[in-house]
């Protein structure tokens, strides 16, 4: 503390940001509004219809906003979001990583505890113990994901435990079922026992990636592709829920998305890769 409020002391730091530049409002504006047009037109879908004007007017409004907001990052002074950090390979595939990452977390959250207990007739506790008791083992795999990928390397974690993750998903979607709670349980903390395998490796391949004066845009940016992940999630999958009734077809649908990750993986993480 004394070294802080010395006289003498200088702290140094690194501006990322253009001087001078104003604050992007309008992009923000352009990407709010976008992102509640898209995920309100594919909630609402099942009740409003599909083809119907509102429906397709909300998305494709949605749309063209998202597509405004893209252009104005690419052109603006002080954008909110560095999309040139998106031509580095390692990072564009980690971006999308971990946006299908938050899209199954997500809804693997909500609608577990909600088949519990509309479908095997649960309590709210009981079910929420199920989602917890899934996470608990991350305590531990964490530190072994870590150091397997620091002895494997991102790819090779990523791949294998993505595998392990989006299969336990599907398997989960069979044993629903049975509606047998016990045994349920089995593939979901299989399912969250592996979720560092994503997280960990996939954060260490962007930021490696990326230039440092560059890591607080690139986390940014993540967040952003989470947080978009996320909440089309949630909408697709309600309004999946809506028009099948089937959770075995919910989970089936979020597994499968969620294996979508092991090509994207192989293709943008290098398989030399190491820690630095």
């Amino acid at each position: 503390l004394w070294r802080i409020w010395s006289p003498k002391y200088e702290a140094q730091t690194e501006k990322t940001s253009t001087p001078g530049a104003r604050l992007d409002i309008a992009g923000a504006l352009f990407l709010i509004i976008a992102l509640l047009g898209i995920v309100t037109g594919v909630m609402q879908g099942p009740e409003w219809g599909w083809s119907s004007a509102l429906t397709l007017g909300t998305i494709i409004i949605g749309c063209g906003l998202l597509a405004m907001f893209v252009h104005r990052e690419r052109t603006h002074a002080a954008p909110l979001l560095d999309l040139s950090l998106l031509n580095i390979p390692e990072f564009r595939g980690g971006v999308m990583i971990f946006a299908i990452f938050q899209f199954e977390k997500i809804t693997m959250f909500v609608f577990v505890a909600q088949f519990f207990q509309e479908i095997i007739g649960k309590s709210p506790i009981i079910s929420g113990i199920a989602v917890s008791l899934a996470i608990l083992p991350t305590l531990a795999t964490s530190i072994l994901i870590g150091k397997a990928t620091d002895t494997y390397g991102s790819r090779h974690v990523v791949v294998r435990g993505v595998a392990l993750h989006g299969t336990a998903i599907i398997c989960f979607a069979l044993i629903s079922l049975t509606h047998n709670y016990l045994l349920a349980l089995v593939p979901l903390i299989v399912w969250g026992a592996s979720m560092p395998s994503i997280a960990i490796p996939a954060r260490r391949v962007q930021m490696n990636a990326v230039p440092q004066s560059k890591h607080a845009q690139a986390s940014g940016m993540n967040l952003t592709a989470q947080m978009l992940g996320g909440s089309l999630g949630l909408a697709l999958c309600s309004a999946l829920l809506t028009e099948t009734s089937s959770y075995m077809a919910l989970f089936i649908v979020i597994g499968a998305i969620t294996l979508m990750v092991i090509p994207i993986a192989q293709a943008t993480i290098k398989s030399a890769e190491t820690s630095s």
